[in-house]
């Protein structure tokens, strides 16, 4: 794992309980903004503050609620839409999964394709990581990973 950047994010009851009982791996694309905020800490911190709702470490104030991961989790817990969720309950979604972002440096943009050369140096040490680590792969992400 010497060329991960992004630690991934594991809920508290991912190994023990998942969700409905499946250890549930969310891979997404990649995280966007400066290249001076890649820290191994990015993933989590922004689970916890975009996902759970609860402060960033670099925020004055709590985080709006972010579509992205709403999506997540409207879509994983078959919900219709997220607001039938309470704030615990999506809370607790993130506590029972596993998020790993694949590309492995920020992206300047969303919406912008990542260079090939992103998507070649993650792929060693992704997939090292992600096989072992769940019994069920979920690949969210705006291009599902075609390129590798």
């Amino acid at each position: 794992m010497s060329n991960v950047i992004f630690m991934p994010w594991i809920g508290a009851k991912y190994e023990a309980e998942g969700f409905r009982g499946l250890r549930i791996l969310i891979v997404a694309e990649s995280h966007y903004g400066s290249k001076r905020s890649e820290r191994p800490t990015a993933t989590p911190e922004l689970v916890k503050a975009l996902g759970q709702r609860l402060k960033h470490p670099d925020a004055t104030a709590r985080l709006r609620k972010h579509p992205h991961f709403a999506r997540i989790v409207t879509a994983v817990s078959g919900a219709a839409r997220a607001s039938m969720l309470t704030t615990q309950e999506r809370a607790d979604f993130w506590e029972r999964v596993c998020y790993y972002n694949f590309l492995q440096e920020f992206m300047s943009a969303p919406r912008v394709l990542p260079p090939a050369k992103s998507w070649t140096l993650a792929r060693t040490p992704s997939w090292k990581f992600l096989l072992p680590c769940s019994r069920m792969l979920l690949s969210l992400s705006a291009s599902d990973l075609a390129p590798c």
